[in-house]
């Protein structure tokens, strides 16, 4: 079996999932004193991190590297990225495996990068979680407060 390699400059939510495959999504929880970068998305749903899919060619610490520098304008070395979390997770899309990192260190002020993905970007307190948090997401946040690294969401 061939691995397609990316096109330059293609981020990986524009790779195509298989029928049947199973989808794998990076997420980065970015922490500033005790409250959390949450993005709220376009086209509604509750407040979630910043995220996308993984590319079939790039290490899951890179995209973590790649989602927070292209979507929120920050910058951190893969190096200084902690996984943190996984979960598996279904939905009526099928199932999906969510892998969570926290960077180290992160340079820059956040900035919401590209308006057609997000509409609002914000810190918000570890300990006054929004309601409408999505609920993977607060599954996630949680878990990392215990601590405890795996999950599993939706599930039947």
């Amino acid at each position: 079996m061939s691995v397609p390699t990316a096109p330059p400059h293609t981020t990986a939510s524009a790779w195509p999932v298989e029928a049947g495959s199973h989808r794998v999504g990076v997420h980065v929880l970015a922490r500033w004193d005790s409250r959390f970068l949450f993005v709220r998305p376009v086209g509604g749903g509750g407040w979630v991190l910043p995220a996308d899919t993984l590319g079939p060619t790039e290490p899951a610490s890179r995209a973590a590297c790649r989602i927070l520098r292209e979507q929120v304008g920050l910058d951190v070395v893969a190096a200084r990225m902690w996984p943190i979390g996984t979960q598996h997770n279904w939905t009526p899309a099928g199932s999906r495996i969510d892998l969570y990192f926290t960077p180290g260190v992160f340079h820059g002020i956040p900035l919401i990068m590209n308006r057609g993905l997000y509409k609002a970007l914000r810190w918000l307190d570890q300990e006054q979680l929004p309601p409408d948090l999505a609920s993977h997401v607060r599954a996630a946040v949680e878990a990392f407060r215990k601590p405890e690294s795996y999950g599993e969401t939706g599930w039947p």
